[in-house]
Protein backbone atom coordinates (compact mmCIF):
# COMPACT_ATOMS: atom_id res chain seq x y z
CA UNK A 1 0.00 0.00 0.00
CA UNK A 2 1.05 3.33 -0.58
CA UNK A 3 4.24 2.64 -2.78
CA UNK A 4 4.55 6.23 -4.06
CA UNK A 5 8.11 5.60 -5.55
CA UNK A 6 8.68 2.00 -5.62
CA UNK A 7 10.88 0.87 -9.05
CA UNK A 8 12.60 4.21 -9.87
CA UNK A 9 15.38 1.94 -11.05
CA UNK A 10 13.53 1.50 -14.61
CA UNK A 11 12.06 4.52 -14.93
CA UNK A 12 14.95 6.62 -14.00
CA UNK A 13 16.88 3.82 -16.51
CA UNK A 14 14.65 4.56 -19.38
CA UNK A 15 13.58 8.28 -18.72
CA UNK A 16 17.27 10.03 -18.53
CA UNK A 17 19.54 7.80 -19.95
CA UNK A 18 19.55 9.27 -23.13
CA UNK A 19 21.33 12.19 -21.12
CA UNK A 20 23.68 10.55 -19.03
CA UNK A 21 27.21 9.19 -19.75
CA UNK A 22 27.06 5.60 -22.07
CA UNK A 23 29.09 4.07 -19.08
CA UNK A 24 26.88 4.50 -15.87
CA UNK A 25 25.95 1.35 -13.85
CA UNK A 26 23.01 0.55 -14.98
CA UNK A 27 22.60 -2.24 -12.38
CA UNK A 28 21.55 0.12 -10.00
CA UNK A 29 19.02 -0.76 -7.68
CA UNK A 30 18.76 2.92 -6.25
CA UNK A 31 16.37 5.48 -7.49
CA UNK A 32 18.25 8.03 -6.75
CA UNK A 33 21.46 6.54 -7.98
CA UNK A 34 23.56 9.60 -9.58
CA UNK A 35 24.03 8.82 -13.74
CA UNK A 36 27.13 10.34 -13.11
CA UNK A 37 28.21 8.05 -10.37
CA UNK A 38 30.50 5.28 -12.17
CA UNK A 39 33.42 7.33 -12.26
CA UNK A 40 33.25 7.52 -8.23
CA UNK A 41 36.05 5.06 -7.01
CA UNK A 42 33.61 3.61 -4.40
CA UNK A 43 32.37 1.84 -7.63
CA UNK A 44 29.12 0.08 -7.57
CA UNK A 45 28.75 1.03 -4.17
CA UNK A 46 25.60 3.32 -3.30
CA UNK A 47 27.36 6.74 -2.28
CA UNK A 48 25.49 6.93 0.98
CA UNK A 49 25.88 3.49 2.40
CA UNK A 50 27.54 2.75 5.08
CA UNK A 51 27.34 -0.59 7.92
CA UNK A 52 24.34 -1.72 5.85
CA UNK A 53 22.14 1.50 6.49
CA UNK A 54 21.38 4.75 4.62
CA UNK A 55 22.12 8.15 5.22
CA UNK A 56 18.99 10.44 4.33
CA UNK A 57 19.03 14.19 4.79
CA UNK A 58 16.10 15.28 7.53
CA UNK A 59 15.39 18.65 6.79
CA UNK A 60 12.42 19.23 9.47
CA UNK A 61 11.90 23.16 8.86
CA UNK A 62 9.81 25.07 11.22
CA UNK A 63 6.69 24.83 13.49
CA UNK A 64 5.58 21.30 14.23
CA UNK A 65 7.95 19.84 11.68
CA UNK A 66 10.55 19.67 14.88
CA UNK A 67 8.04 17.26 16.49
CA UNK A 68 7.00 15.32 13.92
CA UNK A 69 10.31 14.28 12.90
CA UNK A 70 11.51 13.03 15.91
CA UNK A 71 8.38 10.63 15.97
CA UNK A 72 9.73 9.56 12.85
CA UNK A 73 12.99 8.57 13.86
CA UNK A 74 11.71 7.46 17.06
CA UNK A 75 9.51 4.67 15.09
CA UNK A 76 12.38 4.20 12.10
CA UNK A 77 14.41 3.37 15.46
CA UNK A 78 11.70 0.76 16.90
CA UNK A 79 11.21 -0.86 13.50
CA UNK A 80 15.43 -1.64 13.07
CA UNK A 81 15.27 0.55 9.70
CA UNK A 82 18.24 0.83 8.13
CA UNK A 83 18.32 4.67 8.01
CA UNK A 84 20.57 7.22 9.29
CA UNK A 85 19.61 10.84 9.24
CA UNK A 86 21.54 13.65 8.67
CA UNK A 87 20.07 16.01 10.61
CA UNK A 88 19.77 19.61 8.69
CA UNK A 89 17.83 22.34 10.81
CA UNK A 90 17.25 25.37 8.68
CA UNK A 91 16.84 28.93 10.64
CA UNK A 92 16.83 32.21 9.80
CA UNK A 93 20.96 31.91 8.91
CA UNK A 94 21.27 31.21 5.43
CA UNK A 95 24.31 29.65 5.90
CA UNK A 96 22.31 26.95 7.20
CA UNK A 97 20.28 26.46 4.38
CA UNK A 98 22.79 26.23 2.17
CA UNK A 99 23.95 23.30 4.08
CA UNK A 100 20.99 21.94 4.14
CA UNK A 101 20.87 21.67 0.45
CA UNK A 102 24.99 20.21 0.49
CA UNK A 103 23.28 17.88 2.36
CA UNK A 104 20.53 16.60 0.01
CA UNK A 105 22.93 16.78 -2.82
CA UNK A 106 25.19 14.23 -1.14
CA UNK A 107 22.86 11.79 0.17
CA UNK A 108 20.59 11.98 -2.59
CA UNK A 109 17.67 10.97 -0.49
CA UNK A 110 15.62 13.88 1.81
CA UNK A 111 12.37 14.17 3.97
CA UNK A 112 11.66 17.73 4.79
CA UNK A 113 8.94 19.42 5.84
CA UNK A 114 7.91 23.03 6.03
CA UNK A 115 11.00 25.33 5.87
CA UNK A 116 9.22 28.98 5.36
CA UNK A 117 9.18 30.66 8.74
CA UNK A 118 6.92 33.74 6.99
CA UNK A 119 3.06 32.84 6.97
CA UNK A 120 1.35 33.67 2.94
CA UNK A 121 0.24 37.03 4.28
CA UNK A 122 3.84 37.97 5.09
CA UNK A 123 4.47 37.65 1.98
CA UNK A 124 1.84 40.43 0.17
CA UNK A 125 3.49 42.81 -1.45
CA UNK A 126 6.67 41.04 -1.62
CA UNK A 127 9.60 38.44 -3.24
CA UNK A 128 7.86 36.03 -4.77
CA UNK A 129 10.44 33.34 -3.99
CA UNK A 130 10.02 31.35 -0.48
CA UNK A 131 12.83 29.23 0.42
CA UNK A 132 10.63 26.04 -0.51
CA UNK A 133 10.40 27.45 -4.08
CA UNK A 134 14.09 27.90 -3.82
CA UNK A 135 15.51 24.62 -2.75
CA UNK A 136 13.04 22.96 -5.41
CA UNK A 137 14.98 25.29 -7.73
CA UNK A 138 18.50 24.99 -6.89
CA UNK A 139 17.85 20.86 -6.53
CA UNK A 140 16.08 21.11 -10.09
CA UNK A 141 13.47 19.06 -8.62
CA UNK A 142 11.27 19.44 -11.64
CA UNK A 143 8.09 17.19 -11.07
CA UNK A 144 6.12 16.38 -8.01
CA UNK A 145 4.47 12.97 -7.49
CA UNK A 146 1.72 12.58 -5.41
CA UNK A 147 -0.17 9.12 -4.88
CA UNK A 148 -3.65 9.35 -3.67
CA UNK A 149 -4.69 6.16 -1.81
CA UNK A 150 -7.35 5.33 0.73
CA UNK A 151 -6.77 3.34 3.80
CA UNK A 152 -9.08 0.27 4.31
CA UNK A 153 -9.26 0.87 8.07
CA UNK A 154 -10.79 4.21 7.19
CA UNK A 155 -13.15 3.68 4.25
CA UNK A 156 -16.10 5.47 6.16
CA UNK A 157 -13.87 8.84 5.55
CA UNK A 158 -13.77 7.98 1.79
CA UNK A 159 -16.45 10.50 0.19
CA UNK A 160 -16.38 8.11 -2.67
CA UNK A 161 -18.18 4.90 -4.21
CA UNK A 162 -15.19 3.07 -4.32
CA UNK A 163 -11.68 3.85 -2.82
CA UNK A 164 -9.24 5.89 -4.43
CA UNK A 165 -5.66 5.03 -5.76
CA UNK A 166 -4.58 8.25 -8.12
CA UNK A 167 -1.29 9.38 -8.96
CA UNK A 168 -1.18 13.31 -9.29
CA UNK A 169 1.47 14.35 -11.23
CA UNK A 170 2.59 17.57 -11.90
CA UNK A 171 5.01 20.05 -13.16
CA UNK A 172 7.20 22.26 -10.35
CA UNK A 173 9.12 24.89 -12.51
CA UNK A 174 6.83 26.44 -14.61
CA UNK A 175 3.47 27.77 -15.31
CA UNK A 176 2.21 29.40 -12.62
CA UNK A 177 5.14 28.27 -10.32
CA UNK A 178 7.96 29.88 -12.44
CA UNK A 179 7.03 33.08 -10.01
CA UNK A 180 8.48 36.11 -12.29
CA UNK A 181 6.28 39.18 -11.88
CA UNK A 182 8.03 42.87 -12.57
CA UNK A 183 6.19 46.20 -12.56
CA UNK A 184 6.72 48.53 -15.93
CA UNK A 185 5.18 50.96 -14.74
CA UNK A 186 3.21 52.51 -12.03
CA UNK A 187 0.06 51.00 -11.27
CA UNK A 188 0.99 48.12 -13.64
CA UNK A 189 2.23 44.36 -12.60
CA UNK A 190 3.00 41.79 -15.37
CA UNK A 191 2.95 38.11 -13.83
CA UNK A 192 4.66 35.82 -16.37
CA UNK A 193 3.21 32.25 -17.22
CA UNK A 194 6.52 30.16 -18.95
CA UNK A 195 6.16 27.57 -20.39
CA UNK A 196 8.69 25.49 -22.39
CA UNK A 197 8.96 22.41 -24.24
CA UNK A 198 11.95 20.71 -22.59
CA UNK A 199 10.20 20.98 -19.29
CA UNK A 200 7.17 19.57 -20.72
CA UNK A 201 9.05 16.98 -22.58
CA UNK A 202 10.89 15.78 -19.98
CA UNK A 203 7.58 15.31 -17.21
CA UNK A 204 5.78 13.28 -19.87
CA UNK A 205 8.30 11.31 -20.20
CA UNK A 206 8.61 10.46 -16.40
CA UNK A 207 5.04 10.45 -16.59
CA UNK A 208 4.68 7.35 -18.75
CA UNK A 209 8.11 6.02 -17.95
CA UNK A 210 6.34 5.88 -14.14
CA UNK A 211 2.97 4.62 -15.88
CA UNK A 212 4.69 1.79 -17.19
CA UNK A 213 6.91 0.51 -14.32
CA UNK A 214 4.09 1.10 -12.05
CA UNK A 215 1.34 -0.86 -14.53
CA UNK A 216 -0.70 2.18 -14.55
CA UNK A 217 -3.25 1.58 -17.75
CA UNK A 218 -4.05 5.44 -18.48
CA UNK A 219 -3.02 8.55 -18.50
CA UNK A 220 -5.13 11.66 -18.23
CA UNK A 221 -3.96 15.00 -19.38
CA UNK A 222 -5.21 17.63 -17.73
CA UNK A 223 -4.98 20.96 -19.87
CA UNK A 224 -5.82 24.29 -19.88
CA UNK A 225 -6.81 26.06 -22.95
CA UNK A 226 -9.31 28.39 -21.61
CA UNK A 227 -7.30 30.96 -19.66
CA UNK A 228 -3.65 30.21 -21.29
CA UNK A 229 -3.88 28.97 -24.95
CA UNK A 230 -0.56 29.07 -25.64
CA UNK A 231 0.98 27.70 -23.11
CA UNK A 232 -2.05 24.84 -22.71
CA UNK A 233 -1.24 23.81 -26.35
CA UNK A 234 2.18 23.67 -25.78
CA UNK A 235 1.93 21.49 -22.86
CA UNK A 236 -0.94 19.18 -24.67
CA UNK A 237 1.77 18.83 -28.03
CA UNK A 238 4.59 18.16 -25.50
CA UNK A 239 2.89 15.70 -24.38
CA UNK A 240 0.92 14.13 -27.12
CA UNK A 241 4.08 13.49 -28.84
CA UNK A 242 5.69 11.92 -25.96
CA UNK A 243 2.38 9.65 -25.58
CA UNK A 244 2.53 8.29 -29.25
CA UNK A 245 6.15 6.55 -28.33
CA UNK A 246 3.88 4.19 -25.63
CA UNK A 247 0.98 2.93 -27.55
CA UNK A 248 0.57 0.40 -24.50
CA UNK A 249 -0.80 3.14 -22.38
CA UNK A 250 -3.90 4.72 -22.92
CA UNK A 251 -3.74 8.74 -23.22
CA UNK A 252 -6.66 11.35 -23.52
CA UNK A 253 -6.52 14.96 -22.95
CA UNK A 254 -9.22 16.49 -21.41
CA UNK A 255 -9.80 20.17 -19.94
CA UNK A 256 -8.86 21.03 -16.39
CA UNK A 257 -12.64 21.63 -15.64
CA UNK A 258 -14.02 18.55 -17.01
CA UNK A 259 -11.45 16.66 -15.08
CA UNK A 260 -12.46 18.15 -11.46
CA UNK A 261 -15.55 17.51 -12.56
CA UNK A 262 -15.47 13.88 -12.78
CA UNK A 263 -12.94 14.19 -9.87
CA UNK A 264 -16.58 14.81 -7.65
CA UNK A 265 -18.79 12.14 -9.31
CA UNK A 266 -16.73 9.29 -10.62
CA UNK A 267 -12.57 9.71 -9.40
CA UNK A 268 -12.49 5.83 -10.07
CA UNK A 269 -12.34 6.63 -13.75
CA UNK A 270 -8.95 8.26 -13.62
CA UNK A 271 -5.42 6.30 -12.94
CA UNK A 272 -2.99 9.03 -13.71
CA UNK A 273 -3.14 12.72 -14.14
CA UNK A 274 -0.80 15.00 -15.24
CA UNK A 275 -1.28 18.35 -15.43
CA UNK A 276 0.54 21.69 -14.57
CA UNK A 277 1.89 22.98 -11.33
CA UNK A 278 -1.37 25.33 -10.27
CA UNK A 279 -3.62 22.50 -11.34
CA UNK A 280 -1.47 19.65 -9.68
CA UNK A 281 -1.81 21.91 -6.61
CA UNK A 282 -5.50 22.03 -6.50
CA UNK A 283 -6.24 18.31 -7.16
CA UNK A 284 -4.26 16.95 -5.03
CA UNK A 285 -5.72 18.56 -1.46
CA UNK A 286 -9.23 17.70 -2.89
CA UNK A 287 -8.57 14.19 -3.46
CA UNK A 288 -7.01 13.99 -0.15
CA UNK A 289 -9.88 15.62 1.28
CA UNK A 290 -12.22 12.86 -0.30
CA UNK A 291 -9.44 9.97 1.62
CA UNK A 292 -10.20 11.77 4.69
CA UNK A 293 -7.77 15.25 4.85
CA UNK A 294 -4.64 16.24 3.94
CA UNK A 295 -2.94 14.63 6.86
CA UNK A 296 -3.46 10.72 5.01
CA UNK A 297 -0.82 11.67 2.41
CA UNK A 298 2.52 12.91 1.08
CA UNK A 299 4.03 13.45 -2.36
CA UNK A 300 7.99 13.00 -3.84
CA UNK A 301 9.87 15.69 -5.84
CA UNK A 302 12.24 14.57 -8.14
CA UNK A 303 15.04 15.62 -9.76
CA UNK A 304 17.21 13.58 -11.92
CA UNK A 305 19.43 13.15 -8.99
CA UNK A 306 17.77 13.71 -6.13
CA UNK A 307 14.68 12.62 -4.41
CA UNK A 308 13.00 14.34 -1.49
CA UNK A 309 9.31 13.80 0.45
CA UNK A 310 7.21 15.70 1.86
CA UNK A 311 4.23 15.63 3.84
CA UNK A 312 0.85 16.75 2.09
CA UNK A 313 -0.31 20.28 2.35
CA UNK A 314 3.24 21.31 4.11
CA UNK A 315 1.63 22.61 7.22
CA UNK A 316 3.42 24.94 9.78
CA UNK A 317 1.31 24.16 12.51
CA UNK A 318 2.79 26.53 14.78
CA UNK A 319 -0.47 26.21 17.27
CA UNK A 320 -0.23 22.40 17.33
CA UNK A 321 3.59 22.40 19.05
CA UNK A 322 3.63 21.07 22.43
CA UNK A 323 0.13 20.31 22.69
CA UNK A 324 -0.01 16.63 22.05
CA UNK A 325 -2.62 16.51 19.39
CA UNK A 326 -0.94 16.26 15.89
CA UNK A 327 -1.15 13.85 13.35
CA UNK A 328 2.27 12.55 13.13
CA UNK A 329 0.77 10.17 9.89
CA UNK A 330 1.69 12.43 6.87
CA UNK A 331 5.53 12.31 7.98
CA UNK A 332 5.21 8.30 8.81
CA UNK A 333 3.89 7.95 5.53
CA UNK A 334 6.57 10.49 3.90
CA UNK A 335 9.42 8.17 5.90
CA UNK A 336 7.83 5.54 4.49
CA UNK A 337 8.65 6.68 0.90
CA UNK A 338 11.79 7.34 2.02
CA UNK A 339 12.23 3.25 2.83
CA UNK A 340 10.89 2.39 -0.94
CA UNK A 341 13.12 4.69 -2.27
CA UNK A 342 16.12 3.33 -0.70
CA UNK A 343 14.91 -0.20 -1.39
CA UNK A 344 13.82 -1.63 1.95
CA UNK A 345 10.81 -2.03 0.67
CA UNK A 346 9.97 -4.85 3.52
CA UNK A 347 10.18 -2.34 6.35
CA UNK A 348 7.89 0.23 4.18
CA UNK A 349 5.35 -2.01 4.46
CA UNK A 350 5.88 -2.98 8.17
CA UNK A 351 5.06 0.52 8.48
CA UNK A 352 2.04 1.34 6.55
CA UNK A 353 0.28 -1.91 7.29
CA UNK A 354 1.18 -0.88 10.80
CA UNK A 355 -0.92 2.59 10.44
CA UNK A 356 -4.05 0.76 9.01
CA UNK A 357 -4.12 -1.86 11.87
CA UNK A 358 -3.42 1.09 14.38
CA UNK A 359 -6.05 3.02 12.71
CA UNK A 360 -8.48 -0.36 12.52
CA UNK A 361 -8.11 -0.29 16.30
CA UNK A 362 -9.98 3.06 16.48
CA UNK A 363 -6.46 4.89 17.66
CA UNK A 364 -6.90 7.95 15.71
CA UNK A 365 -6.36 11.83 16.50
CA UNK A 366 -8.80 14.36 16.30
CA UNK A 367 -8.55 15.28 12.65
CA UNK A 368 -10.04 12.12 11.29
CA UNK A 369 -12.69 11.37 13.97
CA UNK A 370 -10.60 9.91 17.06
CA UNK A 371 -9.89 11.05 20.37
CA UNK A 372 -6.17 9.80 20.50
CA UNK A 373 -3.22 11.81 21.32
CA UNK A 374 0.05 12.01 19.13
CA UNK A 375 1.94 10.03 21.85
CA UNK A 376 -1.20 7.47 22.45
CA UNK A 377 -1.18 6.93 18.58
CA UNK A 378 2.76 6.73 18.46
CA UNK A 379 2.82 3.95 21.14
CA UNK A 380 -0.06 2.23 19.46
CA UNK A 381 1.39 2.13 16.28
CA UNK A 382 4.80 0.79 17.57
CA UNK A 383 3.33 -2.03 19.16
CA UNK A 384 1.44 -3.11 15.73
CA UNK A 385 4.71 -2.27 14.20
CA UNK A 386 7.01 -4.73 16.62
CA UNK A 387 4.42 -7.78 16.27
CA UNK A 388 5.71 -7.96 12.10
CA UNK A 389 9.47 -7.11 12.59
CA UNK A 390 12.57 -8.99 14.02
CA UNK A 391 13.25 -8.76 17.56
CA UNK A 392 14.38 -4.76 18.05
CA UNK A 393 14.94 -3.09 21.22
CA UNK A 394 14.10 0.80 21.74
CA UNK A 395 13.32 2.83 24.29
CA UNK A 396 9.87 1.50 24.43
CA UNK A 397 10.79 -1.63 25.57
CA UNK A 398 13.06 -0.43 28.78
CA UNK A 399 11.24 -1.54 32.10
CA UNK A 400 9.35 1.43 33.49
CA UNK A 401 11.20 3.64 36.54
CA UNK A 402 9.55 2.03 39.19
CA UNK A 403 10.47 -1.58 38.20
CA UNK A 404 14.20 -0.16 37.01
CA UNK A 405 16.90 -2.45 37.64
CA UNK A 406 18.93 -1.17 40.15
CA UNK A 407 23.12 -1.91 39.73
CA UNK A 408 24.81 -2.33 43.24
CA UNK A 409 27.43 0.18 43.76
CA UNK A 410 30.12 -2.98 43.42
CA UNK A 411 29.12 -3.29 40.41
CA UNK A 412 29.75 0.32 39.19
CA UNK A 413 32.97 0.92 36.44
CA UNK A 414 35.56 3.22 38.81
CA UNK A 415 35.55 6.03 38.37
Amino acid sequence: MLRILKRYRDCFRRSFSSEAPSDWHRSSPFPYYDPWFSRSTRGDMPRTKTGGKYTVSAVPGVGIGVEMMAILMEVFDCMGAPINFEMMPILSNELEFKNAMLSVRRNGVAIKGNIEEKTPMQFAGRELLTKNSIFRKELDLFVNVTHIKSFRALRNLVKAKKDIDIVIMRSNHEGEFFLLEHSPMKNLIENYKVSTSYNADRLARYAFEYAMCYKRSKITLAKNVETAPKCGKLFDESVSKIAKLYPKIKFESLSETAVITTLFKNPEKFDLILCSGLTGSLIAPMLLGLIGGVTLGCFGEISERYIVFEPAGRIRGTKLMKKNVANPTPFLLAGASVLNAVGAELYADYLVDGLDETFRQGVRTADIGGKATTSDFIKALIDNIKHKVPSVLCKHDLPLAKNKIIIPPYLHPEK
